[in-house]
């Protein structure tokens, strides 16, 4: 069954705390450092030194390794994501066909 985000009627309401200015903060410069990761490949692939390519790559894979519980589990929460994602991932494709 596939869910979407939002209030179930048939729950009573719970009003939840927001986060502070801090952890929204820390909340972007994480996500901007995950995501960042493809520049870094990208980076080691213009390099003229193939050990520089492979170093970058292996950090890459081992920061994604660590961060891909957490990723999932916010995916698993918020089921919206996955269309998101399928969104970039055809207009992505698209633009890559031309």
């Amino acid at each position: 069954m596939i869910s979407l985000e939002g209030e179930d009627p048939n729950v009573e309401s719970q009003k939840q705390k927001g986060i502070s200015f801090a952890q929204a903060i820390a909340q972007i410069m994480i996500i901007d450092a995950v995501f960042s990761f493809d520049s870094v490949i990208t980076a080691g692939g213009t390099a003229k030194h193939v050990e520089i390519m492979i170093a970058a790559v292996v950090v890459a894979m081992i920061v994604m390794f660590l961060f891909s519980p957490a990723i999932s589990s916010f995916v698993h929460k918020h089921p919206t994501i996955k269309m998101l994602a399928l969104s970039f991932l055809v207009m992505i494709g698209l633009s890559l066909d031309h």
